[in-house]
């Protein structure tokens, strides 16, 4: 495993080219899942639910809710395509599968298709197919016959689903389903729905089952009308009610079925009223045979006509048992209004009650109260047990949590009684109205026990809610609350609490158990212990809640709670409605024996006396206590409390969290729980009076806390010295102020004073809250600011300085009334007390706010700025070449460029702003602006910039242009005189960027027109020759400078005769790169200055163009007789032995390549190795030649050297162990750390001569060829590249490329011997990593020089940390990568790859 991971670490180091695979997300319609029942397609938009379709047999779950809105405009506005069709029973066309609501909703779906049958989300669920824990909300379903909401046709199962949407249809319309024949299990649907004959709140036709359902819309129709189901063809209803309205201006019109036809009606109740034209009854209009029982009806009866009846209209020979009817609610005196006594078995079994009757359990002696029935004695009649859910979704299941006071609830919606207790009908589950009635029924009380449960209301609200019970103990919506029960997160807002003892909005009685986050607004009356939120504590928690109602009662009454006995604790609470007792009365609690921390009550609190109070009313202190409690004076009506606005400032409330916990509008409301929405943005508090000034002669401005309408101008009256004044004008000058216009002069010294009488005037905030009525108006306190600068000298008000400012405060007034003496340094948010003189020292603009408040509530605010910008100016300085590319400063260009620099003050504005160009004058310069500099040459732009607060700054900016190509000399320039050899020296010159010697390219023709092959690289100053050839030749170079500025020349004629002594070269002979030169011995060859290759039996030698500054001639002999050769015992020559001259003597400028064929029996051994050696005669020892390789394959092994003596090829028995590796040349090198980790792992490898060569490049041959090795790929594949045919690394490369690895630089061509690039690198490294598509662009200073190809494969390996660019932000793309390079990106490779 370690091998392998090592080769894949290498897979780093090969070069290809190919670009990076990128994968996209997928998108489109494409969804989650495979369609099975353990693993269902997941639907989470519109698009995805319309391709239900496709597939009517798979399984289906919603994800999430899904908004049908754009339905609305679909198909030219018919809209929805309904999912599945009838079709003359083709059960292929119909939904058989299994759709999964998994609890979401879709909203807001249309469909408008009145001409066609079959219409509803669903237009046919066939056979098996079922749909279960679906919702709609919102929208309109219109369509023919069998039209509705979840399903225009149903033979499966639809259970646990629900419909809100209003649906038309023509014939056999429901709410829920058109025409059912399969079965509908716990579903409900609350819209209204309307059709001419088969009409149903739930369903239009039902051939099957329903139970457990209700609805509660408004049921319209002409025939057969009824508030479940319009006809009942067989199957069964059961368990199921009505609580809707119901009308049919025709025939068979009734409470739960219009219909029945030989089904089965049991067990269920209708409390809707019913009306129709004749044949209405209570539960069914018509009954033919069939089964109507255990059902119970009290919703109002009317019909103009006959047979009509409290529970049937007309019976034609339907068995009945135990149906009961309120008389009294239906109007109807019969229970069936038609009996036809040709069915002599059967009788019209329903019984009259009277509304307080229909109250008792007792009445229903027909009914099983053990298994399907429960009502609280007295209070309610019958629910079905079927009808309770821990889960609360409307006002029967909320009642019902009496039947289990230990459970857990939660409320899932809102919930509003609407006129349920304010019509003029008792017909509902209560029976009560506005006239008469006790409504809701507290949850827990003395006699069925405390609620010990939990109910999580989840910031939901119960909305209307109704009790009358004045003789009545422990009322509220939970009547008694004990130990371990915990109410949280719920409203009750609106409606009337009347009970008797232990009163409350929203708990009578708490015996123990938790209250939070949750409050009351309900108006609230008792006898004693009557509270807004609480009657009775004793103990309990309440904490984060508040109330809102009014209150009243004889005693112990209070605006949260009446009574707080030992042990309770109110903690981040509050009381703004108004509370009214005789006795032991107060604005939060009226008894206070328990704990009180951070609460306060802001409700008038009429009367007066030891036990009336604006916070509690009796207070058992010590045993209770208080903390950071508060209370409004003015609103409470009682002293000792907080002025108004001081009740509106967050200062007031210093020990409160206002993080977490509490928030607050300064100036506009009291302070408000986060935790509970009902109450935010809601202001609760009146405007106050906050700052009275004098404007001579004779105006008086009044400041208040918040907005205000001036509704009246009467109602304020001035006095000076005791002196009335009158008052001759009122105007509104601003959102917060108003100015008096007096009728005399007032002068400074004067007692002038301020009432107002709000009977009078008519000043309201915008909430409609009136400034309440005050006389002699405190004045507020006066502050004096002084600012003096660093050096002492007085600072001015919203100037600039470069110093720091200190500020001082003083406040002047009666010291004892000055509560408050406060500063901000942020617009108000935070307050902190004034002590001492504050220094300003960071830049920026600081505004600083002083607030002095006295015991009157009466403020003085003043403001102060104060501009400081000590650290000075900051220069961005931009340069753009003229294609858009970045410039980089210093650097040689051959386009213009455009320099800008953008000045920022970070505080204060820029002065001036100039530049200079080459030492001219300074010009104007508009920030930002580009300027655009051209011309050869090095150019200076110097900007410079001051700011208001005297700091000065400048850039300088370096521009060098060279457009000018470089020259090109040639000497001797041609010569007529025909010679054998021609040679001129060449020189390239450029006197700007410089001469980039790699262009540096020549070739001789015999056509004075530049060519387009054949170019050879050459080093300006060279001698370049022409040899044995004749006739007129031509020597063309071409040269670019540093910038890209080329330059082709070429020469005047050189005239060229062949000359040879051996005309007749025998055969066989060799040449060498110059053409047509003179014959030579077979072991004999001429080398060119462009270099050339030595074949001969056993190798060939490879010689570099400027191997030597001249031609020469390369002798080769083999030495036949080795025996006088030196060999130690581990050493055996494994080649032929060569000796090697040349003609010209020295060492090579450039070194050559041996290459040498090994013997057919060597092969790779471990504990052998094999080296290319030259013999060093004065040591008598075999040297190794630099960069060995050996190639196995093709039997061959080369390497370098700068010198010729004897050659041959060595196999030398080695010590198979891990010594240490010990390189020279990399002490200090950045990459010296990775370099021996990986030698060492035998990763990669130095010289023989000790060295490692970090700064040299690698070409594309060895890389592949060490990948090849590393990997130990199986070998497969022929490709050979027309390069690589006889290439030493042919098999590396063939088996690289079979493998996938590399491509070549195009179909036919690998360039074996080139160099690899930085970018080519970062592509193998993105390959053999899998990278995925960079997240985020990184940008790089020579970006656009990244092939487009290697882009994202940069942007990858960097992202990852593989690649690191240079410190001035370059990537370098096209740079040749170094053997240094190429190791600490494989260091990098392996520690990603190991985690």
């Amino acid at each position: 495993m370690k091998r392998f991971f090592i080769g894949l670490m290498v897979l780093s180091l090969v070069l290809g080219v190919p670009p990076m695979a990128v994968f996209a997300d997928s998108e489109g319609l494409a969804m989650a899942g495979n369609g099975t029942a353990g693993d269902p397609f997941i639907v989470t938009t519109l698009d995805q639910l319309d391709e239900v379709r496709g597939n009517l047999t798979a399984h289906y779950r919603l994800g999430a809710d899904i908004d049908a809105s754009a339905t609305e405009v679909w198909d030219g506005g018919a809209g929805w395509m309904p999912i599945g069709e009838r079709d003359s029973g083709d059960s292929s066309k119909q939904f058989t599968g299994v759709f999964d609501g998994a609890g979401h909703v879709i909203r807001n779906l249309t469909i408008n298709r009145p001409s066609q049958d079959g219409v509803g989300l669903f237009g046919m669920i066939g056979t098996g197919g079922m749909v279960r824990d679906l919702g709609m909300e919102g929208g309109t379903i219109t369509g023919g016959t069998s039209t509705g909401a979840l399903a225009g046709n149903n033979n499966g199962t639809i259970e646990q689903s629900h419909a809100g949407v209003d649906v038309w249809g023509s014939g056999v319309v429901g709410g829920l389903v058109g025409y059912e024949y399969g079965q509908i299990l716990a579903s409900y649907a609350t819209g209204n729905v309307s059709g001419t004959n088969n009409v149903g709140g739930l369903v239009g036709r039902s051939d099957g089952t329903v139970t457990e359902s209700y609805a509660t819309g408004h049921v319209e129709g002409n025939d057969t009308v009824g508030g479940l189901i319009g006809l009942k063809e067989g199957g069964e209803l059961s368990r199921s009610y009505f609580a809707g309205t119901v009308h049919g201006s025709g025939n068979y019109i009734g409470g739960l079925a219009g219909y029945l036809s030989g089904g089965i009606l049991s067990t269920s109740y209708n409390i809707g009223s019913v009306s129709g034209d004749k044949i209405v009854g209570g539960l069914v209009g018509m009954a033919v045979d069939g089964y109507i029982g255990k059902s119970h009806a009290s919703g109002q009866v009317t019909a103009p006509a006959g047979d009509v009846g409290g529970v049937l209209g007309s019976n034609n020979g339907t068995f009945m048992e135990g149906n009961y009817w309120d008389e009294e609610t239906s109007g109807q005196a019969d229970g069936c209004g038609y009996f036809n006594d040709a069915y002599e078995k059967v009788s019209c079994d329903a019984t009259s009650l009277t509304t307080a009757q229909a109250l008792s359990q007792a009445s229903y002696t027909g009914l099983d109260f053990t298994a399907d029935w429960f009502m609280m004695e007295g209070s309610t009649r019958p629910f079905l047990r079927a009808e309770r859910s821990q889960v609360v979704g409307n006002a029967h299941q909320l009642q019902l949590m009496a039947m289990d006071l230990t459970a857990d609830y939660t409320l899932v919606s809102d919930m509003d009684f609407g006129t349920v207790f304010t019509d003029d009908s008792r017909a509902d589950m209560w029976a009560t109205s506005d006239e008469d009635g006790a409504g809701f029924a507290p949850i827990g009380d003395a006699t069925l026990g405390p609620f010990t449960g939990q109910l999580d209301g989840q910031g939901h609200a119960v909305r209307g809610l109704f009790i009358n019970r004045p003789g009545t103990v422990q009322v509220g919506l939970i009547g008694s609350l004990g130990v371990g029960g915990r109410v949280h997160g719920i409203g009750v807002e609106g409606g009337r609490i009347n009970g008797g003892y232990s009163s409350g909005g929203l708990i009578g009685d708490m015996s123990g158990g938790t209250v939070e986050l949750s409050y009351s607004t309900a108006s609230v009356s008792g006898i004693e212990k009557v509270g807004g939120l609480v009657g009775n504590m004793y103990p309990g928690v309440i904490t984060k809640s508040f109330a809102g109602g009014d209150v009243s009662g004889w005693m112990v009454v209070g605006g949260l709670v009446g009574r707080a006995d030992l042990g309770s604790l109110i903690e981040d609470a509050y009381a703004t409605g108004s509370v009214a007792g005789s006795s032991e009365t107060g604005g939060l609690i009226g008894r206070h024996v328990g704990t009180v921390n951070r609460a306060y009550a802001a409700g008038n609190v009429p009367g007066s006396g030891s036990e009336i109070g604006g916070l509690v009313g009796r207070d058992f202190s010590p045993t209770s206590s208080v903390t950071a409690g508060y209370y409004d004076a003015a609103t409470t009506g009682h002293g000792g409390g907080k002025p108004t606005a001081a009740m509106k400032s967050k200062s007031t409330f210093e020990t409160w969290d206002f993080n977490g916990t509490w928030t607050i509008e300064e100036g506009k409301s009291y302070p408000a729980l986060q935790g509970i929405a009902a109450n935010l943005g809601i202001d609760t508090a009146p405007p106050a009076i906050v700052n009275l000034r004098v404007e001579a002669p004779n105006h008086l401005v009044v400041t208040l806390d918040e907005e205000v309408n001036l509704l009246a101008t009467g109602g304020f009256f001035v006095s000076a010295d005791g002196v009335g004044i009158g008052v001759l004008d009122t105007v509104k000058t601003g959102a917060k102020t108003l100015e008096l216009t007096v009728g005399e002069e007032l002068h400074s010294g004067q007692d002038i004073q301020l009432s107002y009488d709000a009977n009078v005037g008519n000043v309201s905030d915008l909430a409609g809250h009136p400034l309440l009525s005050v006389a002699d108006q405190p004045w507020p306190p006066e502050i004096t600011i002084t600012m003096t600068t660093s050096n002492g000298d007085e600072y001015l008000d919203g100037t600039w300085t470069n110093q720091p400012v200190t500020v001082s405060a003083s406040v002047y007034g009666d010291s004892a009334d000055v509560t408050e003496f406060v500063y901000s340094l942020d617009d108000g948010d935070t307050w902190t007390a004034y002590t001492s003189s504050l220094e300003l020292r960071d830049d920026g603009v600081h505004v600083l706010d002083f607030k002095a408040v006295n015991s009157a509530g009466m403020e003085t605010t003043i403001r102060r700025t104060v501009k400081i910008s000590a650290s000075g100016l900051t220069l961005t300085p931009e340069m753009v070449q003229a294609d858009g590319s970045p410039y980089g400063e210093g650097d040689w260009t051959n386009q213009s460029v455009t320099a800008s620099v953008y000045a920022a003050a970070g505080f204060g504005e820029i002065v001036s702003f100039t530049y200079t160009m080459d030492g001219g004058s300074p010009q104007a310069y508009a920030n930002g602006t580009p300027i655009e500099i051209t011309g050869d040459g090095d150019h200076r732009v110097v900007f410079e910039a001051e700011d208001e607060a005297g700091h000065r700054l400048s850039e300088e900016m370096k521009v060098r242009i060279d457009q000018t190509p470089p020259t090109i000399d040639f000497s001797p320039n041609g010569r007529e005189v025909a010679e054998g050899s021609a040679s001129t020296r060449t020189t390239v010159g450029d006197t700007g960027s410089g001469v980039d010697a790699s262009s540096l390219q020549y070739v001789w023709t015999t056509d004075p027109a530049s060519p387009t092959d054949g170019w050879v690289p050459f080093v300006s100053g060279a001698n370049l020759t022409k040899s044995g050839a004749d006739g007129d030749w031509y020597l063309h170079v071409r040269a670019a400078d540093q910038t890209g500025n080329e330059k082709t020349a070429t020469s005047q004629r050189f005239r060229l005769i062949q000359r040879s002594s051996n005309p007749a070269p025998s055969p066989g002979g060799n040449t060498s790169s110059n053409s047509g030169a003179p014959s030579l011995p077979n072991n004999v060859y001429p080398i060119g200055a462009a270099g050339g290759t030595a074949k001969f039996t056993g190798g060939e030698i490879r010689f570099p163009a400027g191997a030597l500054d001249r031609p020469f001639q390369v002798t080769i002999e083999e030495i036949t007789d080795t025996s006088a050769l030196p060999l130690s015992d581990q050493e055996r020559l494994v080649s032929r032995v060569l000796d090697f001259k040349k003609n010209v003597p020295g060492k090579f400028l450039v070194p050559v390549t041996i290459q040498l064929r090994l013997n057919a029996d060597v092969k790779q051994e471990d504990g052998k190795q094999i080296l290319l050696v030259w013999l060093n005669e004065e040591t008598g020892e075999w040297v190794a030649l630099n960069d060995l390789l050996v190639d196995y394959e093709n039997g061959i092994v080369s390497g370098t050297t700068d010198h010729f003596t004897k050659f041959a090829a060595l196999s030398r028995t080695v010590e198979i162990q891990e010594p240490a590796v010990v390189l020279t040349d990399i002490q200090g090198h950045y990459a010296e750390e990775t370099i021996r980790h990986l030698t060492e792992s035998g990763i990669v490898s130095g010289y023989p001569d000790g060295t490692f060569r970090p700064n040299r490049p690698i070409t594309r041959a060895e890389f592949v060829s060490i990948l090849n090795s590393a990997m130990a790929w199986k070998a497969a594949g022929d490709k050979t590249f027309a390069d690589t045919e006889k290439h030493w690394a042919r098999s590396a490369i063939s088996i690289a490329y079979a493998n996938g690895v590399i491509r070549g630089i195009d179909d036919t061509l690998f360039a074996p011997d080139q160099p690899i690039t930085r970018e080519q690198m970062a592509v193998i490294a993105a390959n053999a990593l899998h990278l995925e598509k960079p997240k985020s662009v990184l940008s790089f200073a020579d970006g656009e020089r990244i092939s487009s190809w290697a882009k994202d494969a940069v942007q990858a390996v960097t992202e990852q940390g593989i690649f690191s660019g240079y410190p001035d932000r370059t990537i370098h793309p096209q740079d040749q990568a170094t053997r240094a390079e190429a190791v600490m990106v494989i260091g990098r490779m392996i520690k990603m790859v190991e985690g």
